[in-house]
């Protein structure tokens, strides 16, 4: 299974069968970086969701998310800084590669594919301060820690990125 190609593959949510958004859903929720009920709603909601695809199953994914206003609000008050809709309208994240793909650098080609959908707005993400790998590979995608850390769910401590508007 390692070495089969991998394919990466973007669509709007509603573009998507009921069972793909079901397994996009149930990756982010292996991940086990996401709890709440918000979860399907902010997959419905999404600008764009990525998936990576090997052998047709999907083995990863990412979303850029519209953000609803109670939780943009809540980030920027816990980091500490301003998150306006106008300027960061969009949220990376549910980032997440099942182990058999990773260290692959595939999560590089996943961020970067979401982003394409950015139009070049600003785009705001939230990660553990302890998750080099992901932290890495935001910083090749322009993102830049912003704020001040805060202590997020299973009392872990997670951290602001920022990527500026690009023109």
């Amino acid at each position: 299974m390692q070495g089969a190609e991998v394919e990466f593959v973007a669509a709007s949510p509603g573009s998507l069968t009921a069972a793909e958004r079901s397994r996009f859903q149930e990756l982010v929720v292996e991940a086990g970086e996401v709890v709440g009920a918000a979860l399907s709603t902010n997959i419905d909601q999404a600008r764009i969701l990525v998936m990576v695809k090997q052998d047709d199953a999907v083995r990863g994914v990412a979303a850029l998310k519209r953000p609803q206003m109670s939780y943009r609000q809540k980030i920027a008050g816990l980091a500490g800084i301003g998150l306006s809709e106008p300027t960061y309208p969009f949220e990376l994240g549910y980032i997440y590669i099942q182990p058999a793909l990773q260290g692959r650098g595939l999560s590089h080609q996943l961020v970067a594919e979401a982003l394409s959908y950015s139009d070049g707005a600003g785009v705001f993400a939230t990660v553990r301060t302890d998750n080099v790998a992901m932290r890495t590979a935001l910083s090749k995608a322009g993102f830049s820690p912003s704020g001040e850390p805060y202590l997020g769910q299973q009392q872990r401590t997670i951290g602001l990125l920022l990527r500026p508007v690009q023109r």
